[in-house]
């Protein structure tokens, strides 16, 4: 299990990297699990799109925050 536990400040500092890279990604959970074999992490978010030209200024937009856009 100690050895498992190292794994903490690499989960920690994965988080933090994903909130950097992907600003628009609002986690709402991380949790990590040290109860299997390797020890791992599940972390539950929100993408969240703003600016939207119809409806809300901010709503729910996978595409517009995981996918990039190629352009000439």
């Amino acid at each position: 299990m100690e050895f498992k536990k190292r794994m903490t400040n690499v989960f920690k500092e994965q988080v933090n990297d994903l909130e950097i890279l992907v600003p628009n990604f609002k986690i709402a959970s991380a949790i990590i699990h040290y109860d299997e074999t390797s020890p791992h992490l599940h972390i539950v978010g929100v993408p969240v799109k703003i600016g939207g030209k119809n409806g809300m200024s901010k709503q729910v937009g996978k595409t517009e925050v995981f996918y990039k856009r190629i352009t000439s």
